[in-house]
């Protein structure tokens, strides 16, 4: 099941918008302060390349609701706690558990069962983080993964 904008929304800011592109609230919310952007991700708002007509041509692989718990760790060895809530053969959206992770840096991301993938943080909004794969994982390694690791069921 893919993650979508509303719900991406909610877990950021603790706002429901089941109806809004999230190419708007992309743009409300970095005008606000709340989240930071990669100069890639700031390019293509204005293009409106974010908005979920577009989204669906340039995604790769399908994003996967799931609940995986991981390590960022940065190459001076700090170590970060997160979750991943979903994930795909290029990239994953983490929540980190106690300090959020920086926009651009290189962490290896370390999932129980695989090697340590290297990962770059392309976008940040508080505590939520998407990371970017620096090498594709296998489409059927995703979707293991995301069995093996179904969502927690929301309240």
């Amino acid at each position: 099941m893919a993650v979508n904008g509303a719900r991406m929304w909610r877990v950021c800011c603790g706002v429901s918008a089941p109806s809004t592109s999230k190419q708007i609230l992309y743009k409300f919310a970095y005008k606000a302060g709340l989240i930071e952007l990669s100069g890639r991700i700031q390019s293509l708002i204005g293009t409106g390349m974010l908005d979920s007509r577009n989204r669906k041509e340039r995604r790769r692989s399908p994003r996967l609701d799931t609940s995986i718990d991981a390590v960022a760790k940065t190459s001076q060895g700090a170590r970060h706690a997160v979750r991943l809530m979903d994930l795909s053969a290029g990239g994953c959206a983490v929540t980190a558990l106690h300090q959020p992770l920086k926009i651009g840096l290189t962490y290896g991301l370390k999932i129980d069962g695989l090697e340590t993938l290297g990962a770059v943080a392309s976008w940040s909004a508080g505590q939520v983080s998407g990371l970017e794969f620096v090498q594709s994982l296998h489409p059927a390694v995703a979707d293991h993964l995301v069995r093996l690791n179904p969502p927690l069921e929301e309240d």
